[in-house]
């Protein structure tokens, strides 16, 4: 497709819409039709409902945060038992030259 056709169904969403329409079941599921209608969404109005849809209470903010450092104590702890085995995995990890060298 050229630029110019991609930049022309980028800004009209009825027409990506008119075209999707016959591809697309008569009958379908409120959470496909919420998908199909948010495919063709502008990007800034978008952005503008998740990020409503994105907001906390106070009592949420501290209950996510409590969870939080619950599963990074956890996992600390769970750092202190380690076998001679994932000592050295942590050790020469594969994201390192050594990593992979020895592996």
């Amino acid at each position: 497709m050229s630029p110019v056709a991609t930049l022309a169904l980028a800004e009209s969403p009825q027409i990506v819409s008119e075209i999707l329409s016959p591809e697309l079941p008569e009958s379908c599921d409120p959470a496909r039709a919420r998908i199909t209608a948010a495919w063709s969404k502008d990007e800034t109005e978008a952005i503008v409902e998740l990020l409503a849809d994105a907001s906390m209470s106070s009592i949420e903010s501290e209950q996510v945060l409590a969870v939080a450092t619950e599963l990074v104590s956890r996992i600390r702890a769970k750092a202190d038992d380690q076998t001679a085995v994932e000592s050295f995995m942590r050790q020469y990890d594969l994201s390192s030259e050594e990593g992979v060298l020895l592996m």
